[in-house]
């Protein structure tokens, strides 16, 4: 933790060491645990691509694949890197089952692509979903005036959204049993859903509820005391009588 002052206010920035979060991620794998946090992109892919692989390895031949647990905490990103490990769950669903778990949030990529690869698709109560529109990833390329005045620069990119929309439409009308129109309308609104109203709309097939604990019980004595406090009085004292003398 680096704690700094500004204009006469401490400020902490906190962030565990990439270390931390890769042991994490690899003693997770032990127990067939994947943790999708953080931004979609080529690491990412490659955690899925060697997790998937190694938890594969621990079947013997014949044996269906261990049951996996995916936990979702993500932004999104890029959307190919989504689609890949979208597709390496459905490939390991071939002989194996994957439960999803959103926490938190899941958006862009990481809803319409990886939560979307899930055998099963669920989120706790509190958890956002939102899914939007496809974009296109132009890796390092610079993107200049010149090119968007060029008419193959914007063909090309004309061609990126419609493959990008192609993609997202087909998994959500798949799995969520909706019309194109509907998801279209989805899309466009980029709205963040609760995690029920991602159920009804069948994003989810579970919403996780917490259990609602009790409050504890009061004492009698804070009783007699509330009771005492809304009459506008003082709470009554029960003194030691006095021995005669």
């Amino acid at each position: 933790m680096i704690i700094t002052r500004k204009e006469n206010v401490l400020q902490a920035n906190f962030k565990l060491p990439e270390e931390m979060l890769e042991q994490s991620r690899l003693a997770g794998l032990d127990e067939d645990k994947l943790y999708f946090d953080g931004a979609v992109n080529s690491k990412m892919a490659e955690y899925a691509r060697e997790g998937l692989r190694y938890i594969q390895s621990k079947s013997k031949k014949g044996e269906q694949y261990p049951t996996i647990y995916a936990y979702i905490t993500s932004p999104g990103g890029i959307e190919l890197y989504g689609l890949e490990i979208h597709d390496l769950m459905r490939v390991y669903e071939m002989n194996g089952v994957i439960h999803g778990v959103v926490v938190g949030h899941a958006c862009s990529a990481a809803s319409m692509f990886i939560l979307q690869g899930c055998t099963t698709r669920s989120a706790t109560e509190n958890s956002t979903i939102m899914c939007h529109d496809g974009g296109i990833n132009f890796g390092d390329e610079v993107v200049t005036r010149k090119m968007f005045e060029d008419p193959e620069w914007q063909d090309k990119v004309r061609r990126g959204f419609e493959r990008s929309d192609a993609w997202a439409l087909k998994i959500l009308k798949n799995r969520t049993g909706r019309k194109v129109s509907e998801i279209k309308k989805l899309l466009k609104r980029e709205e963040f859903l609760s995690a029920m109203e991602a159920y009804d709309f069948g994003l989810l097939d579970q919403v996780i509820q917490f259990r609602e604990e009790k409050p504890p019980r009061r004492r009698a004595t804070d009783k007699k005391a509330s009771v005492a406090d809304k009459k506008g009085a003082e709470p009554a004292v029960t003194e030691k009588p006095s021995e005669a003398e």
